[in-house]
């Protein structure tokens, strides 16, 4: 919604035109799902998925949230408490810096998406997506930590738990979007793409600014016109860039009968569970 005209102040300090006009604008999540379509997952300290939907589905756990966009596409929102916060602290705990991500992406690429079913399970947090207490770390199918076990564990784990639990409000599509520091990974989209079993699309330069701007536009044309075809606001610089495509075998490692999927949702479950009656 279009509020006014750029104050003086902005006009006079920074030369912008006097016909600026300003738009009340939203959080940074929703301004980047502005930006596509589908389904994007943005992968910062705490996970937001923000799910394509029909509108006509509720998550009546109390769990996610119902919202439009600025283009009033439905979506269903998951907030992630547990997200790569977790992963920093895997690394942390096998004396890599915050910033070591060679070594992390290398034991990635040496580790086989599922990895025969080895898993690393923490919620140092309470968990709000879904609502659990904090539990872990729960090492699953192995008794001695080591780097590449651990680090693969909680990337999978943490990427198993938003697919499974977003599964039922998420409508049918062909591609999952994907942004944030994470996405830069070659490995962690890998994972994403199979997990999800979607096509792929990182969208690291655009993000909530670009959003907010594409959003402005759209406001501003459409206080000019009684209709405008939000398509014509539609990022195909974004669409041009290339989809990650899920590997068959990992899809079938992930998804296949007692795979890492299903023996995943059984544990988790239990660990919630236990963790919830916990006083």
């Amino acid at each position: 919604t279009l509020v006014g005209k750029i104050a003086n102040y902005f006009v006079q300090k920074y030369d912008f035109d006097p016909r600026c006009a300003i738009g009340i604008g939203s959080g940074d999540n929703p301004q980047a799902k502005v930006l596509v379509a589908g389904s994007l997952l943005s992968l910062g300290t705490g996970f937001v998925i923000m799910m394509e939907t029909d509108g006509k589905t509720f998550d009546m756990s109390g769990s996610t949230n119902a919202m439009y966009d600025a283009f009033d596409r439905p979506l269903i929102f998951g907030c992630r408490t547990n997200g790569a916060l977790r992963w920093d602290n895997v690394r942390a705990e096998h004396g890599l810096g915050k910033k070591d991500y060679q070594p992390a992406e290398s034991a990635l690429k040496a580790t086989p998406p599922g990895n025969n079913g080895k898993m690393f399970i923490w919620h140092a947090e309470n968990e709000s997506f879904p609502v659990s207490r904090a539990f872990g770390p729960e090492r699953v199918g192995y008794d001695q930590p080591d780097f590449a076990t651990d680090y693969a564990g909680i990337i999978e784990s943490s990427l198993a738990s938003l697919y499974v639990h977003s599964k039922p409000f998420m409508a049918a599509g062909k591609k999952i979007y994907v942004t944030s520091g994470p996405a830069s990974s070659p490995e962690i989209v890998r994972r994403v793409a199979s997990i999800f079993n979607r096509d792929t699309v990182v969208i690291q330069q655009g993000g909530s600014a670009l959003g907010a701007a594409v959003s402005g536009a759209y406001a501003l044309l459409l206080s000019e016109e009684e209709s405008v075809d939000p398509s014509k606001f539609g990022s195909s610089f974004i669409e041009a860039k290339k989809a990650i495509q899920p590997r068959t075998e990992d899809v079938e490692a992930y998804h296949g009968h007692d795979g890492f999927l299903q023996k995943f949702q059984k544990i988790e479950a239990e660990l919630i569970r236990t963790s919830n009656k916990t006083v």
